[in-house]
């Protein structure tokens, strides 16, 4: 599978590949321009042809073919492996990915796609569903740029249409579309409901969600667990908001249909609803192919609380950074919009608190500042405060308010006492803190003649002349390049990788072909030739014979002048070297 995926890197220009979605320009070897992993203002992404490698200097982003197209087509690595594949011209010789039928497949979405044509020409039949969508403010322009659409109330509609439409109906029963009754015959799922389609990350229409129309129970049913649909791993508007969230690196989550059309309305196009489920561990996972960081936006009823807090929970496990804009009560993203207007809705999510912030206020508001419990309980929430300032802020508020304490200092005082306490019962805190990109780390650790023998190794002109110098670790001084040293004697043994750089690249570890993919695009390491070669060997060899001394003179025994007669007439000759240099 290696030789299979370095063929794949061989074959496909990751210049071109990036191009279709960069505008790139050359610089050098290399080409740059504008990262669309975020909000780019000056060009900091860098595609370098020799390594088959990307890297944004500003956010970070890197990898390979692979990689980008994982990305930017929000695919698994088996799927954008046999994209990559099948975009070289390669078949692969053992692919243990999910072995789907592409005729089943194609069958099952065009019975997807004649529901779809059947709801939306419903829709514009049934002057009740007509009047409720104008009701809730949803134009025919909203109407048509969602698909959205309206299911007959009558029992067996869809299964008649389908039918005619030559569709099979067991098939459609595996879609959540119809169901088959004791008689043999087939019903609709789907009855007297505005029709909202589900389609995932690829624009795939895999489900769909029902309103009903007036009183009625229940107000939604969705589409069960079929073929296409899984409900864990598909979030509503992801398809429209995926572009968004790449550019934001933000994503905005809200509870229902209705609430994500709303958010885009306003102009939040980073909006997804987890499609009248509970937030699953797949959704967050969906999520972060595309952004990395949420703002969670649900209603301020004791169920949008609630929702919320399970949310927070799931994106602090996944460790994923979250905040929390709670509606006014009453509210969801579609009425502010019709009562406040755009900005009122944008200004909510702006107004995003930490989840430290809201599970203080919730205390607040579920206990109130006057019970006993609330005090009993607040120094333990305090005490998860990640930072002084963030302590200190609620320290300060909440003093003003102690029921027993008049002075704001003392019971200040006294609060912190308490939450020192509860931290002291829980022993050390492991301090967190933003450390630095680990390759622009290695990159900055790195002699500038150690980075020269390393890129002229990717250079196939002088790779067999360094070669003998990058395999031997004891020559170099930083833990860096000793490292990578050892990584290329482990990886190559005594063989000397032949061709370009992106044909054998892979067989070292990930982090050590971004390094070499890093050093690449560094421009400090100037243009390779022989004298700049040569003068980094020697450079290192240098240091070498430096260190060996230093040894020697150390394990020199006291009185010994002969051993030290020796020392220093290896010293001369040494420094005899430097100066003919």
């Amino acid at each position: 599978m290696n030789d299979e995926r370095d063929e794949i890197r061989r074959r496909l220009d990751i210049v071109e590949l990036v191009s279709q979605r960069v505008r790139l320009k050359r610089s050098g070897k290399n080409y740059s321009g504008l990262c669309p992993f975020h909000d780019d203002k000056t060009p900091s992404f860098n595609v370098s042809p020799s390594t088959g490698r990307y890297k944004c200097w500003s956010c970070g982003e890197s990898g390979d073919v692979f990689t980008w197209v994982m990305k930017t087509q929000a695919l698994e690595f088996r799927e954008a492996l046999k994209f990559c594949a099948d975009l070289a011209g390669v078949v692969l010789s053992k692919f243990d990915g999910p072995r789907v039928d592409k005729s089943e497949r194609e069958n099952q979405l065009s019975i997807m796609h004649a529901a779809l044509i059947f709801f939306r020409n419903e829709l514009k039949r049934n002057s009740n569903s007509l009047a409720y969508l104008d009701n809730r403010g949803l134009t025919n322009e909203v109407q048509e740029e969602w698909e959205l659409g309206y299911a007959p109330s009558l029992g067996e509609a869809l299964a008649i249409h389908l039918r005619k439409e030559g569709k099979h109906l067991g098939t459609a029963e595996q879609l959540f579309l119809t169901q088959q009754d004791s008689s043999g015959g087939f019903h609709d799922k789907f009855r007297g409901r505005v029709m909202f389609p589900i389609r995932d990350e690829k624009g795939d229409l895999v489900g769909f969600g029902g309103r009903i129309i007036g009183d009625g129970n229940p107000k939604y049913i969705n589409s069960g667990e079929t073929p296409l649909y899984h409900k864990s791993r598909v979030l509503y508007g992801i398809h429209r908001a995926k572009d968004k969230m790449m550019k934001s690196r933000h994503a905005v989550l809200v509870e229902g249909y209705l609430d994500v059309i709303a958010c885009h309305r306003a102009g939040v196009l980073e909006a997804v609803a987890s499609c009248g489920t509970a937030l699953a561990e797949g959704q967050i996972k969906l999520i972060k192919r595309f952004a990395d960081k949420v703002t969670i936006l649900y209603d301020g009823d004791s169920a949008g609380i609630k929702a919320a807090a399970r949310a927070i929970e799931l994106f602090q496990e996944a460790e994923f950074p979250c905040r929390i804009a709670i509606l006014p009560k009453g509210d969801d993203p579609d009425t502010l919009l019709k009562t406040k207007g755009p900005e009122a809705v944008r200004e909510v999510i702006n107004k995003a608190e930490t989840p430290f912030d809201f599970k203080i206020h919730m205390l607040e508001n579920s206990l109130g500042v006057q019970s006993d419990e609330f005090w009993e309980q607040i120094p333990t929430l305090l005490a998860e405060a990640t930072s002084e300032l963030e302590l200190e802020k609620h320290l300060l508020r909440l003093a003003s308010k102690h029921p027993t304490i008049n002075n704001p200092t003392a019971a200040v005082a006294a609060l912190r006492r308490e939450v020192r306490a509860v931290k002291k019962s829980k022993g050390p805190q492991r301090k967190t803190s933003e450390s630095a990109k680990p390759t622009e780390t290695r990159m900055k650790a790195i002699l500038p003649e150690e980075a020269v023998l390393f890129k002229a190794f990717f250079d196939e002109k002088f790779r067999e002349k360094v070669w003998p110098f990058v395999t031997t670790p004891s020559l170099f001084i930083s833990r860096v390049a000793v490292d990578l040293s050892k990584s290329i004697v482990l990886n190559f043994n005594d063989e000397i990788p032949k061709g370009p750089a992106i044909g054998w690249i892979s067989h070292l570890p990930e982090e050590d072909q971004q390094f070499f993919a890093d050093l690449d695009f560094d421009t400090a390491v100037q243009e390779l030739n022989e004298q700049y070669v040569d003068d980094a060997v020697k450079k290192m060899q240098s240091h070498s014979k430096s260190r060996e001394l230093d040894q020697d003179k150390s394990n020199i025994e006291p009185g010994d002048d002969e051993a030290l007669r020796d020392y220093f007439n290896k010293l001369k000759r040494h420094k005899g070297i430097d100066e003919d240099e």
